[in-house]
């Protein structure tokens, strides 16, 4: 469950730094002057800080979640091994 709320926090973040920039560039090029340039552009540097963050907290997640499993996999396979098999 949280797992997939980092997903789709991560994914609405990114989608809006793009969003940002395009419209930035595009539609907004020639209308914004003085503060408001200063403001929209700090906004979208905020957003795309926000999504680095976000994609490092998933990373490191999913870091965590693999060294959970390749313990218990090891712990697993340990367990059914006789020792005097070996």
């Amino acid at each position: 469950m949280i797992a997939s709320v980092r997903h789709w926090v991560s994914g609405v973040l990114i989608l809006i730094a793009v969003g940002m920039v395009v419209v930035g560039q595009t539609a907004l090029a020639g209308r914004l002057k003085d503060y408001d340039y200063v403001f929209y552009w700090g906004i979208c540097m905020l957003v795309t800080f926000l999504a680095a963050v976000a994609a490092i907290i998933e990373m490191a997640a999913i870091r965590r979640q693999s060294r959970r499993e390749h313990t218990q996999l090891v712990e697993q396979t340990f367990k059914n091994v006789d020792p005097e098999s070996l």
